[in-house]
């Protein structure tokens, strides 16, 4: 994906979920690239959460009648509640997602807001995104944790929020084992 088409999309994106009282911060591959592991990815992640149930429904609605890609996942397993994938012009696809729990909704809200280039994005928390990294658990969301791990080096208070992320999220032992395998 270039850095143009990025950054416009991540405006436009901005715009249309300030419109509508969403919040929003980016997560995915995009994050983990935001956090100095870059890695390959074709879409963009948005943790979305309005205040109202009604209200996101709106948004969706909106978002799927402007934009005729799209594809609506009423009920998804696992972490989602629901999402929408938006391909915009140009072909970018964005990813908006309803956190299905609550630390979801929390690591949202903790969000860090970083400048790229001169647009600001919240973005979440590293620590944040690599607990869910191993909450999700894939080949590839492994290896992100693993190398996101790295940028922790001689932060010990970070690693022992990391700790207690994972303890919370029952991924304790991972998060164990992913330290040992980096010493």
């Amino acid at each position: 994906m270039r850095y143009r088409e990025f950054l416009a999309a991540v405006r436009k994106a901005q715009k249309e979920a300030a419109q509508h009282g969403v919040q929003l911060c980016l997560i995915g591959g995009m994050a983990v690239s935001v956090w100095g592991t870059p890695r390959a990815t074709n879409d963009v992640d948005f943790l979305i959460r309005h205040p109202d149930r009604a209200g996101l429904d709106r948004f969706f609605r909106t978002l799927r009648e402007t934009y005729h890609e799209s594809e609506y996942f009423p009920v998804t397993e696992g972490m989602i509640a629901r999402s929408l994938r938006v391909v915009y012009p140009g072909g970018l696809h964005v990813d908006w997602i309803e956190p299905r729990y609550g630390w979801q909704v929390e690591m949202l809200q903790r969000a860090s807001i970083i400048r790229i280039g001169r647009t600001t994005l919240p973005v979440i928390d590293v620590v944040d995104l690599i607990a869910m990294k191993l909450k999700v658990g894939g080949v590839k969301d492994d290896a992100d944790a693993s190398n996101l791990f790295q940028t922790l080096r001689g932060q010990p208070a970070l690693v022992q929020r990391l700790q207690d992320i994972a303890r919370r999220l029952r991924v304790d032992r991972k998060l164990t084992r992913l330290i040992a395998a980096k010493r």
